[in-house]
């Protein structure tokens, strides 16, 4: 079933308001309608000294280059402001910065939902590290300041002092709102005085990936320093527990990244840059918004009454979420390549109060080597070799890898059975690899489970599994959701999948019913690419109301 046209998905913009411009002792950092537990954290944080060293430095860096200054940036200006800000490290640590992520989010996480003043706060706090160290990162090959190279392709003749010039000048003017035509800077003294998202701003110019545009040619945007700069965000937002909306939505830089690594020669360095790519994309686009992504130390999590707590024993490390009410069934839902179970944990949490009597089990995949990542290891269910399943070449499945993964996950189902939970009363889904494993369980794994769901996936080994699919696993109900702009896993493949399904005797859900058991329901979302739409969480949530009756 097509829906109308859906726009791509893409977390929406916070609006900078005039309270970033106040001054010191109208409280900048204290939006008016707060609450008082936010408020309270607010307060502490105006007052709080143990990251102004780097505040500091980056309110020199922009009062130096900012739009009333009126100051002409010099080869020397450049690479001293640099040095300023990028010595930074040792006095803002990133542990500190996640800490008051968490204590931000803890205090505030109602009134950044509802109020605006207090989003902007936030993303400012959350985009100075990152933005720092991209500012920060040098070319591996001739260890000059990326930033310099903004603008210019690799045989580009410009000065390296003239282009950071142009570089910085434009960080710091999209840095300031513009008031009755005249600049206006943040008041020094608060913590909104440094670079300031402005979502408009951020998303015209891509601040935050340095200026990086999807109408740049293959040698501007395939670089080590590109490679580089997506690397030092992903590693922020993969380990930074709360995230923000301001590094969402780059749908067009991914596109024009992947569509010119395809033109360029892949070598071993091309590959590299397209997994990493390929795994930034999974990071941006996981269905977050102030939620837990993903953390490094997280031992519990505690929302209100809503908590997600570690278990550590095999056969897979997993977060686990109590149910709201009396627990009678379960939900076991796995990640996409490169993610952790924390990056669905936001889903777990939104469909919470709709699903009080079902208990979420979200697994972290093992860290293994990667074929597309150039062998280096990352999260994942199995090898991937290539993202083009039109290439039919011996071993593109890894086929020891898929069944693996199937048993681990087939063993942590029995651990619910164990514990008094019917075969029938479990789900079993997942997202890109983790969907895929979830239909090879439904078709080889002899299990009398609840349903199945799978999202932006596809079936691997499609013939050896259309050979030995076990009979009954037509009688089992079957969410399946893509949408048609997926760069990633393509519809076609999506498609594909569901026919197959559909030759092996799954009915189809009539388009006026969400669930019939049994049944194969498959929605497709148009414009929707690699990721997840509200529109889709809405038609998981009826189905799974349905299926966990």
């Amino acid at each position: 079933m097509i829906r109308k046209r859906l726009p791509p998905f893409r977390w929406p913009g916070v609006d900078r308001r005039d309270h970033a411009c106040r001054a010191a002792h109208s409280s900048a950092l204290i939006p008016s309608g707060v609450s008082s537990g936010c408020q309270s954290f607010l307060k502490e944080l105006d007052n709080d000294s143990s990251i102004q060293g780097c505040v500091n430095k980056l309110v020199s860096a922009t009062n130096s280059f900012s739009p009333i200054s009126g100051k002409k940036a010099s080869a020397s200006d450049v690479q001293s402001t640099l040095g300023n800000v990028c010595n930074a490290n040792n006095e803002c640590d990133e542990a500190s910065v996640r800490g008051l992520l968490g204590k931000f989010y803890d205090a505030c996480s109602s009134d950044l939902d509802s109020n605006k003043d207090v989003a902007a706060l936030y993303d400012t706090l959350y985009v100075m590290t990152p933005l720092r160290q991209a500012v920060c990162t040098k070319d591996s090959a001739t260890g000059a300041y990326c930033v310099s190279k903004v603008g210019s392709s690799g045989n580009s003749k410009n000065s390296i002092s003239s282009i950071a010039a142009s570089a910085l000048d434009l960080a710091s003017n999209y840095g300031y709102s513009l008031f009755g035509g005249k600049s206006k800077r943040a008041a020094e003294t608060t913590i909104s005085s440094i670079i300031t998202p402005n979502a408009t701003t951020y998303e015209k110019t891509n601040l935050p990936f340095l200026f990086l545009q999807p109408n740049m040619d293959k040698e501007q945007l395939c670089t080590p320093c590109s490679r580089s700069i997506f690397v030092t965000y992903f590693k922020w937002i993969g380990q930074t527990q709360y995230p923000s909306t301001i590094l969402g939505g780059r749908e067009d830089l991914w596109n024009a990244v992947t569509s010119k690594l395809e033109q360029a020669t892949f070598g071993l360095q091309g590959v590299i840059a397209a997994s990493l790519l390929f795994l930034l994309w999974n990071w941006i686009s996981t269905p977050s918004l102030k939620s837990p992504l993903s953390s490094s130390t997280p031992t519990t999590v505690v929302q209100s009454t809503f908590e997600a707590t570690e278990i550590m024993s095999s056969p897979l490390k997993h977060l686990k979420v109590v149910p709201k009410e009396a627990h009678k069934a379960t939900v076991i839902f796995l990640h996409g390549l490169g993610d952790s179970g924390h990056g669905w944990l936001p889903v777990a949490k939104m469909l919470w109060a709709q699903l009080p009597n079902v208990q979420w089990i979200l697994p972290h995949a093992p860290s293994i080597p990667i074929t597309l990542n150039g062998g280096m290891a990352m999260p994942g269910w199995f090898d991937i070799k290539t993202l083009d399943r039109s290439k039919r070449v011996d071993g593109l499945e890894d086929e020891a890898g898929l069944q693996a993964t199937v048993d681990k996950i087939d063993a942590l189902i029995q651990l619910e059975v164990d514990k008094g939970i019917p075969e029938d009363k479990i789900v079993l889904g997942g997202f890109s690899q983790g969907g895929a494993i979830a239909a090879l369980s439904l078709l080889l794994k002899n299990r009398n489970l609840a349903g199945y769901v799978a999202l932006s996936t596809w079936i691997p080994m499609p013939e050896k599994v259309a050979q030995e699919a076990r009979p009954n696993a037509k009688d089992y109900p079957v969410f399946w959701g893509h949408g048609t702009d997926d760069q990633v896993v393509r519809y076609e493949y999506g498609v594909q999948s569901v026919e197959l399904l559909k030759k092996l005797g799954f009915p189809s859900v009539p388009e006026d019913k969400i669930f019939e058991r049994p049944g194969l329901k498959f929605e497709s979302y148009p414009g929707m690419q690699h990721s997840s739409c509200p529109e889709e969480i809405r038609d998981l949530a009826a189905w799974l109301q349905k299926v966990t009756e």
